[in-house]
């Protein structure tokens, strides 16, 4: 984990995937543009809250493992260290539950703070015995993953939250908008 203490760890061009996880949001939900958002796992360029300030005058709370800004606020699931989660309209997990090692425990969490929640996902779908190889070692020994699910697995997990309102890609992962209960119009 200590990988993510370092700034290089981190790529500017996941503020593609938040913008387009953020569209999904307000595409579908009504009243989206009053919603408060929480970004967990936010890293040093905090892309989402950027995304969102570039939308309009919504409040983004910031978390991480380790603060990036005064207003970040230290949070990391692996540990137990959830004191400072409070209660928004959505909880934002991009790029996160790869790293987690209890991604269903980490969603029914969510769920007692959110009415929503975004989350992107990188799918294990490797069809060889010698690709899978190569790939959960360049995945554990280079990049730190914890669990390694299948769409269907992620897909299954995420009901912890509740249902799928709604599934899109962004820079080859899923993204998928959920909700504790159905919104109405």
């Amino acid at each position: 984990m200590t990988r993510w203490d370092k700034i290089e760890a981190y790529d500017k061009e996941w503020s593609k995937r938040s913008q387009k996880m953020l569209e999904m949001f307000d595409e579908t939900v009504p009243d989206a543009s009053g919603a408060s958002f929480s970004e967990y796992g936010c890293g040093p360029y905090m892309p989402f809250r950027s995304a969102v300030s570039a939308s309009g005058p919504r409040k983004t709370r910031i978390f991480d493992r380790m603060s990036w800004a005064g207003d970040c606020e230290i949070v990391d699931f692996n540990t137990g260290v959830i004191d400072k989660m409070t209660n928004t309209d959505v909880g934002v997990l991009s790029g996160v539950l790869e790293y987690l090692d209890d991604v269903p425990g980490t969603l029914a969490l969510l769920r007692q703070h959110h009415r929503f929640a975004l989350i992107s996902y990188a799918v294990w779908e490797v069809t060889t015995v010698s690709a899978s190889i190569v790939a959960l070692n360049q995945r554990c020994n280079q990049g730190g993953w914890r669990n390694h699910y299948t769409l269907h697995q992620i897909v299954t997990h995420a009901q912890e939250f509740g249902v799928i309102l709604r599934a899109g890609e962004s820079l080859g992962q899923i993204v998928l908008l959920l909700a504790k209960d159905l919104p109405t119009k």
